[in-house]
């Protein structure tokens, strides 16, 4: 056994944190993961940066928020200064072979600039975008499968499949054209099983799945696998749209779905189901190859994502702006250590910025975080997170300079913010709107507390909170102050 523990990230895409039978859900079929939590740690407050894919993967990776980082929406790069992958670069100096497999999704870096020894099934950049399924080695496979792929397509989708997204009064799901060996998540695994084989130890190594992110076409059996019968909703299921904000009924993500009957939600709800049970399958199928190279208990294994979605919560679907609510923000982290065999659970509020330091730290090897956002110890009185609308969809403004909090224009770019303890959580719109919820007698976030008087001292409390905690960002800090009401 090397003296270093290794290291494993697996990440999934777009996972709610109440998706697995060890977070409480009783209709989810979760064994392998729930394994993990079997002999680890189950971190029961685990929550993302900014509820969108590239933001918040970057903050995985350098242990900055994103008004930092300055990745403010997909597919903006991150500031050049962070381009060099800190924590990866640590992990090489500490002896590390590293290896990256699978969804990238960091604007503005790259694996080999992020200093990864080794990395394979990266996704190619397509007019600026990663979109994170469109990886030049898949779509060449698939084809060479017989499978009917055409260019105008980033999401690997068959013709046939696409007509399952757009049919009026339907969920967007469908069922695959792919067999499940050619379906990406399964082919995803067997790349990472290739980069184990080049390799050595002590290994850090990252495999990342595209699933359960939208689009919801699914191969068989994960199609099936859940009745919509037996769908379990919350209770803020299309309801606790009082008294929010009018930007949240008026945003894509309620409109597009605003009149989907509720045994169309109930389909869409087990297709996600779906889609997260074949998370937990290559979840198994890793934990095979470790036990089977003798490397599981030599292995620190970490699994986690980059944010959840709404899934008709609110009447909402998907993520990103101007959200800020538990479904979207609160994310799955469990951590089994070296040799560990009985369970935890941790209810310390954990930023998607500690992940990599707590886990490195269970491996015997600390990283140094210094110069960023990350707290090792987890012990954080506040949980910061954020969300932006900038003035167009391009990676760069007029002129080729990088969108940055330096460069917002007024009345284009819009922010939202949140802040939270175990207690309240505070919502703070550009536009001056104002959310307070009381998580523990409202865990679902249905009865905005702002619109009510006798909340004006706390909302002042936890404006001042929020001010506190990026007072390190002075042009954040700055921008906040100038439009938040007194």
């Amino acid at each position: 056994m090397p003296d270093k523990q290794n290291i494993l990230i697996i990440m999934s895409d777009e996972q709610r944190f109440d998706t697995l039978s060890c977070y409480g859900n009783p209709g989810q079929k979760s064994p392998h993961i729930d394994s993990l939590a079997s002999e680890g740690i189950r971190f029961t407050d685990c929550n993302t940066s900014y509820p969108l894919c590239c933001p918040a993967r970057v903050s995985l990776f350098t242990g900055l928020r994103p008004d930092n980082h300055g990745v403010l929406a997909n597919w903006r790069p991150m500031k050049p200064e962070y381009a060099g992958g800190n924590f990866i670069r640590q992990f090489r100096q500490m002896g590390y072979t590293t290896s990256y497999t699978g969804k990238w999704h960091i604007t503005g870096s790259d694996p080999k600039r992020f200093d990864f020894d080794f990395h394979n099934a990266i996704p190619a950049i397509v007019e600026g975008r990663d979109r994170g399924r469109t990886i030049p080695e898949y779509r060449e496979y698939i084809r060479e499968k017989g499978y009917s792929l055409d260019n105008i397509d980033l999401e690997n989708q068959t013709p046939e499949e696409r007509k399952f997204l757009h049919t009026p009064g339907k969920a967007p799901c469908g069922t695959s054209r792919y067999k499940l060996e050619d379906y990406l998540e399964p082919w995803i695994t067997r790349q990472w099983k290739t980069a184990m084989e080049k390799i050595t130890e002590p290994f850090f190594s990252v495999c990342s799945f595209v699933a359960p992110h939208f689009p919801m076409i699914l191969p068989v059996p994960y199609d099936t696998m859940y009745s919509p019968d037996d769908v379990i909703l919350p209770d803020n299921f299309l309801t606790g749209l009082e008294n929010k904000p009018v930007i949240i009924s008026g945003w894509h993500f309620y409109r597009a779905y605003k009149d989907l009957p509720v045994a169309e939600w109930k389909r869409l709800v087990a297709y996600y189901w779906g889609f997260c049970a074949l998370i937990d399958d290559q979840v198994g199928e890793i934990i095979s190859y470790l036990k089977h190279r003798n490397l599981y208990d030599s292995t620190v294994i970490c699994f986690t994502t980059d944010h959840g979605d709404m899934m008709g919560s609110h009447g909402l679907a998907e993520k990103g702006f101007p959200m800020q609510y538990e479904e979207t923000n609160r994310i799955p982290l469990i951590i089994k250590g070296s040799g560990q065999n009985r369970p935890a659970v941790d209810d310390t509020m954990i930023s998607i910025m500690d992940i990599l330091p707590i886990t490195a730290a269970m491996a015997g090897s600390p990283l140094d975080t210094g110069g960023t956002d990350a707290v090792p110890s987890g012990k954080r009185r506040f949980i910061v997170s954020e969300a932006f609308h900038l003035d167009s969809e391009k990676g760069e403004v007029p002129g080729g300079i990088p969108k940055y909090l330096e460069n917002f224009e007024e009345g284009q770019d819009q922010s939202v913010t949140s802040i939270r303890d175990k207690k309240y959580k505070y919502i703070f719109h550009s536009s001056g709107a104002e959310e307070l919820y009381d998580l523990q007698a409202d865990r679902f976030e249905n009865a905005n507390l702002a619109v009510n008087r006798e909340y004006t001292d706390t909302i002042k409390q936890y404006r001042q909170a929020l001010l506190e905690e990026v007072k390190g960002n002075k042009i954040f800090y700055d921008y906040l102050s100038a439009i938040m009401p007194n």
